[in-house]
Formats: structure tokens, C-alpha cells, sequence
């Protein structure tokens, strides 16, 4: 498919918007109706299996009409210059999906709940026994979010329950889906399956609002994820109980333990949206999604009927900042309740500082004495509620804002990243598991797949760990190359990719390959993620230790302080030279 091109006299192709595992989606523009449109065509209109998830897309989307469901124009197929071509019309949904807002950061908690009532909603029309669907791969970046709602898209594993033409994509013992996000009889390969198992998916998703990754996150590896969703508990959330209950309950092992239909789920989540005050809205954040409630009449906290039978309601979230001379009084106020509720509850207060934190931000400055102070606060709670990696991704955050200034609370986070860094580091997967997992990738063709090589780029430092330099330089070896070929020089899995081949090299003696690779990669990092990054200052840092790069370090030195400053690159001084 190229720019131009009109399929049916109608179509008109005008840029790609994306490239999935079933094709191209394309902008596009309806000639007749004079619409943008988006539409999505098969890469190889010779492979049955394609071809069948694009026309099960289409039949499946096309019969639904719901404000919470992408909407599906047309289909068709059609010869394009000799060749058959697929498509499918749908709605252009502006905006961008879940997995985008997720890395972004967390939504605030009304939002979270919002949207997931939204999808909840969505589902219950698709679980609707006249139309009888089961999504089977719901997950963020299936969801869009576009003027504040979210909106379910791409049914192309879905499977119909029912009428002519319904087309099974697997047989049994096959594992259809995305491994973070699929419930266990799903892993099993069964066939066995129905609303419940969607609801299991939006558990997932729920969790990974709520926390920021969803209850068994891919660094586990995908053979260990596919394990702990069928026998392994999920971890503590940390949340309020009647919260915490709904999550749980969707995250039955057993379908028979999970809500009955999606429309119990979305209206206990109504319930648990409604509890929150409206004053509790982020500020300047914009409109917050519909959730079924008018915003100041929704029930009261005390009001509220808890979605799980003997779970207390969700309780209102810490108010919102007021506008006017009083901001500062009430910011520190708040400050002060969070102090107090961790020392009993950090659970709570993690709760309480993940809202604070960014509205403190917003309304004061990232570098205010009070959004520092929570912020540090927010840290220490993940810490004792066991969010290691949470701390790490806040504290990386933290360093590079301080990096270049003479704030006190630079040397605390250089201090508390290396003790959160060795804790994650003691909870990562055993070595023996990661060796398992690529195997079982390996034997069915899958270890040049982005799984297959995230896979052994977390068994590279698996084995520097275990002091294994020679077979951990081998393994990291083998990534590089694949990921230059996907990924632009500075993108971030490359980058990383690289950075990490020249530790190991320097580990492994390598001396020469280490420079050679160190050195484009802080420069390269400087430039797309800025010279205060912790990746720039950890290269830098992996190039100081190297005797043999005196020469090298000075000159990519003065290449930093060309391109960024003198003062911006005082931390990559410090890296480089030791001083």
C-alpha cells in the first residue's frame, strides 16, 4: 500500500498512522461522504489467518453500535494494481491509546475509574447475548482515549459465540492474546471461554491504572507471566479494601469467582467513581470522563453500596488545591495529613501522593519545596509498601530535574536510588528461569520476536550478575543488531540496548568495544534524553571507570559542554572525570 491509492473509487489513502501484527492502519478520506476516515489493510492478503482476523474485524465491530466502541464503516476486498487488498473503514479517533496515557504516567484515580467503567460498558454491549462476542484481547493499547472517553478497538482474535460464519482462530491448546493480559484459561489454550474472560483482561487493565503495570508486567518473562496468571496470586495492591476487592474478584483464577457480567462491574465502578467528591477533580486536567454520574450529584461517600459484599466503600480522596492566596497553606496542609497517614498507612498515602504530587506541580512548580518534599515522601512509601521499581522510575525522575542544581535533596536521591536500584535488582527473575523462558521461545521461532529479545537482554544482566561476563557479552551481542534495524538511533530500546553492551563489554574486558560503544550513546542520549538523564550520566560514569578512555572522556567532554552548556553538564563531568 502507498500514499494515494483509492480502493473501491472511494478510499483515499493518505498517510500511515501505524503497522500492528495484522497490517497497516492508514489515514484516509471518504471521497463520497467527504470524511476522514482511519483504514486498516492486510500486509499479506495470502495468508488465511490475516484475512480471516481482518473479515472476523469487521463483522464482529460492524454490528455494534455504542458511544464507547470504535465504529466500523465498511468492508471490503478489492484488487489494488493486480494485487488483492483487504480493508476494513472505521472512525479516525483523535487522541491517543491507554498504553500511551499509561506511560505518560498514572491517571488520577476518578479518571482511572472513568475509563475503566467506560470499557466495562463497552463490553456489556459486546457480551449482549444478541450479540454474543468475546474480545479476547483487551488490553491499553486496544484502548483509545479520545476527547476524554475511552473507546474499545481491534477485534481481530475476537470470537463470536455464535452465527453463521464464525471462524475460531485457534484450536484447542493454542494461546491466543497478549501474555499480560490474558486470563488463565486463556493461557491453557482453551476453548472454553466467555464474557468472564474478558472481565479477567479488564482486571488487568485496572491494575495497571491504578499501580502502573499490570499484575504480572512482561520483564517477567513471558513464560513465567503465562505461569503466575494461572497459579500464582496477584500482588498486594496497596488500595483501599473495597478497590482492592473489585481487582481481586476480577482477577479470579476461576471464571465462577468473577463477576457475573460486565454490567455488575461497570456499575460497581460508577459507585466507586461517584464516592469521590467533585472537588477531588485535578485542576486544569480538563474535562474528567463520564462515568454515569452527574458530577455534583453523585451519591455520597457514606451513601455508596459497596460492588462487594462486606468490603467497606472506596473513601474520598484527599481534596483538591482551592484557587486564590491560600493555595500554598492548603498544598502544605495536605503535606502534612500524607505525613501523618504514612506513618500508619503508607499504602494510603501512596494513594494520597500519587494525586498530591502532580497537582502540587501544576499549581506551585516540580522544584517547589513542598512538590519536593512529597515527591520524597511518595518515594519512601513505595519503598515500604515493597514498589521498588516504582521508587526507581521516581527517583530517576528526581535526579535528572536535580541533577544541575546545588538542591540538597540531589545527594538523598543519588543515595536513595542506589538502595532502591539493589532491592529491585534482588527481586529479579532467577537466571535458571530466564534461560527456560528463551528456550521455549526459541523452539517455536519466537526469539527474534521484541519479547524473544527484551528476553535476553534481561538474561544478558542476568548472567553479569552471576558473573557469567563471557556468556552475557555473547547474549547482549546477539540483541543489537535487530534492535538497530527497528529502531532509530536514539530511540530509547536501542539506546538502551547499547548502553548495556558496553557495560558488560567493560566487565568482560573488552576494553576497546566498551569505548567505542559508550561513547556515541552518551552523546546520543545527551541529545534526545538530555545531558542530566540518568542514562547520559551512567554512561558517562561507565566510560570514568575506564583508564584506557582518558582521551576519549575529555573529548566527549567538550562535545557535551559544545552541544549543552557548561553548567547542564556538570554531572557529566563529575561522571567522566571524577571529580
Amino acid at each position: 500500500m502507498r500514499a494515494g491509492i483509492v480502493l473501491d473509487g472511494r478510499y483515499e489513502l493518505l498517510a500511515p498512522l501505524g503497522e500492528g501484527g495484522m497490517g497497516q492502519v492508514w489515514r484516509g478520506h471518504d471521497l463520497r461522504l467527504g470524511r476522514e476516515v482511519a483504514v486498516k489493510t492486510v500486509r499479506d492478503v495470502a495468508d488465511p489467518v490475516l484475512l480471516g482476523r481482518l473479515e472476523r474485524e469487521a463483522r464482529a465491530a460492524g454490528r455494534l453500535t455504542h458511544p464507547h466502541i470504535v465504529a466500523v464503516h465498511d468492508s471490503n476486498r478489492v484488487d489494488v494494481d493486480g494485487t488483492p487488498a483487504v480493508y476494513v473503514v472505521m472512525e479516525l479517533l483523535p487522541g491517543r491509546s491507554l498504553a500511551d496515557e499509561l506511560a505518560a504516567g498514572r491517571p488520577p484515580l476518578t479518571r482511572a475509574l472513568g475509563w475503566a467503567a467506560q470499557v466495562a460498558d463497552a463490553l456489556s454491549a459486546v457480551h449482549a447475548p444478541e450479540i454474543g462476542i468475546v474480545h479476547r484481547d483487551l488490553k491499553p493499547a486496544n484502548v483509545m482515549i479520545t476527547h476524554g472517553l475511552a473507546k474499545l478497538l481491534d477485534f481481530g482474535i475476537a470470537r463470536l459465540s455464535h452465527g453463521v460464519g464464525d471462524t475460531r482462530l485457534t484450536a484447542s491448546g493454542v494461546v491466543v492474546g497478549s501474555v499480560e493480559y490474558m486470563a488463565p484459561e486463556q493461557c491453557l489454550g482453551s476453548q472454553d471461554l466467555d464474557g468472564r474472560t474478558d472481565l479477567y483482561a479488564l482486571g488487568c487493565l485496572l491494575h495497571a491504572m491504578l499501580t502502573g503495570r499490570p499484575p504480572f508486567p512482561s520483564s517477567l518473562g513471558p513464560v513465567q507471566v503465562l505461569f503466575h496468571h494461572v497459579h500464582q496470586p496477584p500482588p498486594d495492591l496497596g488500595i483501599s479494601p473495597v478497590l482492592d476487592g473489585l481487582v481481586r474478584d476480577l482477577l479470579a483464577k476461576d471464571p465462577a469467582d468473577r463477576p457475573a457480567d460486565a454490567t455488575t462491574v461497570r456499575d460497581a465502578l460508577r459507585a466507586l467513581a461517584g464516592a469521590i467528591p467533585s472537588a477531588g477533580a485535578t485542576p486544569n486536567a480538563g474535562p474528567a470522563p463520564s462515568v454515569g454520574a452527574t458530577p455534583n450529584a453523585g451519591p455520597t461517600p457514606t451513601a455508596v453500596v459497596s460492588p462487594v459484599p462486606g468490603r467497606p466503600a472506596y473513601p474520598p480522596t484527599v481534596a483538591a488545591a482551592p484557587t486564590g492566596p491560600d493555595v500554598r497553606a492548603s498544598f502544605d496542609a495536605r503535606l502534612t495529613q500524607a505525613r501523618s497517614t504514612a506513618t500508619v498507612a503508607p499504602d494510603q498515602a501512596t494513594a494520597l501522593l500519587e494525586q498530591f504530587v502532580p497537582e502540587a506541580a501544576r499549581a506551585l512548580g516540580s522544584r517547589d519545596r513542598t512538590t519536593l518534599a512529597a515527591r520524597a515522601l511518595l518515594v519512601s512509601c513505595c519503598r515500604r509498601t515493597g514498589a521498588d521499581d516504582r521508587a526507581v522510575w521516581l527517583l530517576r525522575q528526581l535526579k535528572d530535574e536535580l541533577a544541575w542544581t546545588d538542591d540538597p535533596l540531589s545527594e538523598w536521591a543519588d543515595a536513595a536510588l542506589a538502595d532502591a536500584e539493589q532491592a529491585y535488582q534482588a527481586e529479579r527473575v532467577p537466571l535458571a528461569t530466564l534461560r527456560l523462558a528463551l528456550h521455549d521461545l526459541t523452539v517455536v521461532g519466537a526469539a527474534d520476536t521484541r519479547t524473544g529479545l527484551d528476553l535476553r537482554a534481561e538474561l544478558a544482566w542476568a548472567l553479569s550478575r552471576e558473573g557469567e561476563p563471557a556468556e552475557a557479552l555473547h547474549t547482549i551481542r546477539t540483541v543489537v543488531p535487530h534492535l538497530r534495524d527497528d529502531y532509530g538511533s536514539g530511540d530509547w530500546p536501542q539506546l538502551m540496548a547499547r548502553y548495556q553492551l558496553g557495560e558488560i563489554a567493560a566487565e568482560a574486558g573488552h576494553t576497546a568495544e566498551a569505548i567505542a560503544t559508550l561513547c556515541p550513546v552518551v552523546l546520543e542520549a545527551a541529545a534526545r534524553l538530555g545531558p542530566t538523564h540518568w542514562l547520559t550520566v551512567t554512561a558517562c560514569e561507565a566510560l570514568g571507570s575506564l583508564d584506557e578512555a582518558a582521551e576519549q572522556r575529555l573529548a566527549l567532554l567538550g562535545q557535551l559542554r559544545a552541544a549543552h552548556g557548561t553548567r547542564r553538564t556538570r554531572r557529566a563531568r563529575q561522571a567522566l572525570l571524577g571529580d
